[in-house]
């Protein structure tokens, strides 16, 4: 398992329609090899969980004030079952993967970062000159309307998104490979190569959000590993992070991070964090119990007094949880958490939030059951690996020592005089 579905990866967004896709056959093979595990974790924590599921599903219909379709009612319905499901298998995916499997689940990875960086590369190349290279816009099923047409090639800076919608899916893609991987670090060098890759596409993609997603995770991850103390590390960070701002690699994000809350100079950023956190607390003030996206054109859309289309505030998962359940959502936020046992995974889970907005969306879904379950997989199965490989070691010298060798061990000593 794992390798197929880490090949499919590059082509998640295609597809015919919604359901007819690559992200819809990831999700649903991934859903039948954790099937026992998913109920396992219906008969054990069953509680609350269905009146979550309803909530989620009839609330925001119900207390719209505009009529509804039935469009709008799959959408919640579908959304809940998502939640309902990762929240379900987030503690408890976890199977043993010998390093046979462990080597062909990493070289997959690295075959496909490896091809998405070359990608990369031309089209950073193609995009320079104004000329589109990647995947036909009309196979896309998810993120079309982020793909650039002629007039965007010619007057903005276009950065390269590999065969997805947008360089900020890029880079949610790389950054789960990493911390699937992330436990390798130890005792595979080829997850040291995926980081290089990795981290070329980060400089190629320019995306805010990968930049920092991979920022706060490696930061976590050193201090979690106890590999450098809090000082040190605050004081490597700001030698490290004087270096690249004096040779001029951290421009861009810099630049970025600075106007963040100044829409002309910044629209991704603002867009992403600051206007929806703006917009808020009117929106629920009007809609205490949100309402479906579906309707937002009608509901979102009056209060935004920016010169930006009211869409392009739905771009960051945590704030449409608010956008789409009200105050519901400050019960949904902390289940979400809270049904993570680990807390690199619960980094992992909240940087993911900042990527685009469709966080329960089927292909989320999909990338999520394949980077927890990898990265639970190999916390538990390395060090059993490597504990079967050292005694191996310690029984096959044993096995060396000659008979002759023995009898000396077993022989008396000199007696004292």
């Amino acid at each position: 398992m794992f390798v197929p579905q880490i090949l499919m990866i590059p082509f998640i967004q295609l597809g015919l329609s919604y359901w007819m896709s690559v992200a819809t056959l990831i999700a649903v093979t991934m859903l039948w090899f954790w099937r026992r595990t998913l109920m396992t974790g219906f008969v054990e924590d069953f509680g609350y969980r269905p009146l979550l599921f309803v909530m989620m599903t009839l609330v925001p219909i119900i207390t719209s004030p505009l009529a509804s379709d039935m469009q709008a009612a799959l959408r919640t319905g579908r959304e809940a079952l998502i939640f309902f499901a990762i929240t379900l298998l987030f503690g408890r995916m976890l199977v043993f993967m010998d390093r046979k499997l462990i080597d062909r689940s990493l070289n997959a990875t690295l075959f496909v970062t490896v091809c998405l960086t070359m990608l990369a590369i031309v089209q950073a190349y193609y995009f320079a000159r104004s000329t589109y290279f990647g995947i036909p816009h009309e196979y896309f099923i998810a993120n079309s309307n982020t793909l650039p047409n002629q007039l965007d090639l010619i007057y903005s800076k276009i950065r390269p998104m590999g065969t997805f919608g947008e360089p900020s899916y890029f880079g949610f893609v790389l950054f789960s490979f990493f911390y699937a991987f992330s436990p390798l670090l130890d005792e595979w060098r080829r997850a040291w190569v995926l980081l290089f890759f990795i981290a070329v596409v980060m400089l190629l993609s320019q995306s805010l959000s990968f930049f920092l997603s991979m920022g706060v995770y490696i930061s976590y991850y050193a201090l979690e590993k106890r590999y450098i103390t809090p000082g040190k590390f605050v004081l490597s960070g700001v030698l490290v992070g004087s270096i690249l701002l004096g040779s001029g690699l951290l421009d861009h994000y810099v630049e970025r991070i600075t106007n963040i809350a100044d829409q002309s100079q910044e629209l991704s950023g603002f867009v992403r964090i600051v206007g929806p956190l703006l917009l808020l607390p009117e929106y629920l003030a009007r809609f205490p119990f949100g309402n479906s996206f579906e309707n937002m054109e009608y509901t979102l859309a009056p209060i935004v007094t920016y010169p930006i289309k009211w869409g392009e505030f739905l771009n960051n998962g945590l704030w449409n949880f608010f956008f789409g359940y009200g105050f519901v959502a400050i019960i949904l936020v902390p289940v979400l958490f809270l049904s993570i046992r680990e807390n690199a995974t619960r980094v992992y889970i909240f940087m993911c939030l900042f990527c685009n907005g469709g966080f329960l969306s089927i292909d989320k879904a999909g990338v999520f059951l394949i980077a927890v379950g990898l990265y639970r997989s190999l916390t538990y199965s390395v060090p059993l690996i490597k504990q079967e490989e050292e005694e191996a070691e310690e029984e096959a010298e044993s096995m060396m020592v000659t008979p002759l060798d023995q009898v000396l061990q077993r022989a008396p000593g000199p007696k004292a005089l």
